[in-house]
């Protein structure tokens, strides 16, 4: 593995704040690419190379033994039996030596956090490649994303929802990092693996159909915690060839949530009147005027009535004072003015949203 040298430089420091003595890091190659002594950076230390090659400790007694060297004991770090760097420490032999220990393990330690970080890296980018070929309908083959899951060692769950948090607008971008340790601290306590970041403003995460069920109060209550910070989305439950059709029914919420004195929604709560109401203002109007508008108040009203009443005839007639063959008639002449017969289902399904959406 490489190592930059910003983490070189780290590893020194860290070394010579416990031991106090010059300390170089030299990489495969022999070069210094980290010292407490500047000057050296960038030059060929022979005795560091030679540690290298053999795998073992060199020791440098005088100033002329190795090429590029001064008194010291060089210190091959292995990870997983293969040299990658070596330290050395410069002094007297017998004073430095007794901190070979201290450096290699110091070494080890800052080196597998390293490869800890780049392997969840790693991780989370296959996840965000994930959630997003699901979410944007851009998944190509199935049996990989399966694959990929299992060599994350996240079992696939027969149906997923969408889980959608929107910043609020009036949250501050430059504080980004403090919510997002909110919000992924919450994705740790639910055990939920499957979550990304999109910019500006988004997270989203896929839950499965267990933790849908059984952690939704834990969720409603954090966002009750930052309900002035956030808004929160929850798509219905599908499996994750359909996870676009739970993307957009979260997106559906978090518009609703706009005229809601809530912050978050989840899809499968929505009524009928819910969904209506999350519709632009301009395309309520269109939809109203092209199906009612060739009707009067009253005739309107009978028809409200009418369709509340789960178009029961007798019923609606009752109520409206009326002998039944006069509802008949007003009936017949709502479907000539309209197009749309009432006593027909999917007729009456047009004119009950447009009632609901006049309303």
């Amino acid at each position: 593995m490489k190592i930059s040298k910003n983490l070189a430089g780290q590893i020194v420091n860290a070394i010579h704040e416990v031991c106090g003595c010059p300390i170089n890091f030299i990489n495969r190659n022999g070069i210094i690419i980290a010292s407490t002594d500047t000057s050296r950076i960038d030059s060929f230390h022979a005795a560091g190379y030679h540690a290298i090659i053999t795998q073992n400790t060199v020791i440098v007694e005088d100033d002329t033994t190795y090429t590029g060297t001064k008194e010291g004991v060089n210190y091959p770090i292995l990870i997983d039996h293969i040299p990658i760097a070596v330290i050395g420490i410069t002094g007297p032999v017998s004073e430095v030596s007794r901190y070979g220990f201290l450096a290699t393990k110091v070494t080890e330690i800052f080196i597998k956090e390293q490869q800890l970080n780049k392997r969840n890296e790693s991780c989370q980018q296959q996840i965000s490649y994930i959630i997003k070929s699901c979410i944007y309908n851009e998944l190509e083959d199935f049996e990989v994303l399966k694959d990929t899951l299992q060599n994350l060692s996240i079992p696939v769950s027969p149906q997923y929802a969408v889980l959608l948090f929107k910043l609020h607008k009036r949250y501050n971008p430059n504080n980004i990092k403090m919510i997002e340790h909110e919000i992924t601290n919450l994705f740790d306590r639910l055990s939920i693996k499957l979550y990304t970041y999109i910019y500006p403003n988004e997270f989203v995460a896929l839950i499965d159909e267990d933790s849908y069920y059984n952690k939704r109060e834990a969720l409603e209550k954090f966002c009750s915690v930052y309900r002035q910070l956030l808004f929160l989305g929850v798509g219905n439950l599908a499996p994750l060839s359909l996870m676009s059709n739970s993307y957009a029914h979260a997106k559906i919420a978090l518009k609703y949530l706009a005229q809601s004195p809530h912050n978050y929604q989840f899809y499968e709560d929505f009524t009928i009147e819910m969904i209506l109401g999350s519709m632009p203002d301009s395309l309520k109007q269109r939809y109203v005027e092209k199906i009612l508008s060739q009707l009067t108040d009253e005739e309107i009203s009978l028809l409200s009535l009418y369709l509340r009443n789960e178009c029961n005839l007798k019923q609606t007639a009752n109520d409206m004072f009326l002998h039944v063959n006069t509802m008949q008639y007003k009936l017949e002449k709502i479907t000539t003015k309209t197009g749309f017969n009432p006593r027909h289902f999917k007729d009456a399904v047009v004119l009950y949203l447009a009632v609901l959406l006049r309303e």
